[in-house]
């Protein structure tokens, strides 16, 4: 009964046109939605007022969260869904704002360190993400980089039980393509990182797998283009995980 009522309420919800001040907003913080063909934009629009409508947003540090600020989180997020039918993001039990970056302990090599995140994605938890490294015209956001993007790919990570950066292929020849490639091209850019080589993947993809396969989202929605000529093989299996090819969206919009 819950199945069949959700369904009705959304079947509703992704009926509703975006209004004026909705397409301002976008147009500022998402330019990129400008680019999708028609039926992609359709789609799109369905997917934003859904999250809109079901995901909790909670300010922290005195932050009040406002229109803009849940539109461009869930604006953003939304063009991971484009090759995804009937999910939105329900997995996130709420997405948490700060106005600045936030300070974490971890364990460093030696002892516990205190860390400003930019964000963070718990497993069968919340969001965390700043304010400031997501509005688009913020000076702390950094060209090729997409906070929302990092952390809702971790979200989707972790679907399968385990925010390991192994994420699901549709069949098992790109599953084996996509862990070989990507432990290759991970052992690569670990190579570079170590020797203090210029990359075109964020040098924090380092990390770990999980790390990698965040930073190659946001490539892959930011910068695609430069994505697959700098990484061909990384940028075909990424477009078969997402089922999306964001260069398409380029394409269209300089017709």
């Amino acid at each position: 009964m819950l199945g069949w009522f959700r369904r009705w309420s959304r079947a509703g919800v992704k009926r509703q046109e975006f209004s004026d001040n909705q397409r301002q907003v976008l147009d500022y913080q998402v330019p990129r939605w400008q680019s999708l063909p028609e039926t992609r934009r359709s789609q799109y629009q369905a997917i934003v007022q859904v999250m809109l409508s079901e995901q909790s947003f909670e300010g922290c540090d005195g932050l009040e969260v406002s229109d803009e600020m849940r539109l461009t989180v869930c604006g953003n997020a939304a063009l991971m869904l484009l090759g995804v039918n009937d999910y939105y993001f329900d997995g996130v039990t709420s997405i948490l704002l700060y106005p600045q970056s936030f300070r974490r302990r971890r364990q460093g090599r030696y002892s516990m360190e205190e860390v400003q995140n930019a964000g963070e994605a718990w497993q069968y938890g919340p969001i965390i993400l700043s304010w400031a490294d997501c509005d688009v015209h913020s000076p702390l956001r950094k060209h090729g980089r997409n906070v929302i993007v990092h952390e809702f790919a971790h979200h989707l990570d972790g679907i399968d039980g385990e925010m390991g950066g192994s994420v699901q292929m549709p069949n098992k020849t790109l599953q084996d393509e996509w862990d070989q490639t990507v432990q290759a091209e991970l052992h690569q850019l670990q190579m570079a990182v170590a020797h203090h080589h210029s990359t075109f993947l964020d040098p924090y993809g380092a990390e770990s797998q999980a790390e990698f396969f965040a930073v190659l989202s946001e490539a892959f929605f930011e910068e695609p283009a430069e994505l697959k000529v700098q990484h061909p093989k990384l940028f075909e299996l990424t477009a078969h995980y997402y089922q999306i090819n964001p260069v398409d969206w380029t394409a269209v919009s300089s017709v």
